[in-house]
């Protein structure tokens, strides 16, 4: 899969990506949890994806990026790796 990873800010990610139907973030805290990254998926097809990583600060910083993301369509997705094999 090619990620194309984007190098702009929320306000120009929300006028980007507002139009389209299908939105993703995940919040990415970092060791100390008061501090991290969200990350914004915009799938292009089945091999194709738009990243845009928005740091924070704190919870309040987090609480508008998440605030303002979900106002817009955006889904808050988490992602889990499941294993193949059968048991």
């Amino acid at each position: 899969m090619k990620l194309r990873i984007l190098q702009v800010g929320l306000s120009d990610a929300l006028e980007l990506f507002g139009p389209l139907k299908w939105k993703f973030y995940e919040v990415r805290p970092d060791g100390d949890g008061a501090t991290g990254t969200v990350r914004i998926e915009v799938p292009r097809g089945s091999d194709e994806a738009f990243i845009v990583e928005i740091p924070y600060a704190n919870e309040q910083q987090l609480d508008e990026v998440e605030n303002t993301l979900t106002r817009v369509g955006f889904i808050e997705q988490r992602i889990q790796l499941v294993s193949d094999q059968v048991a």
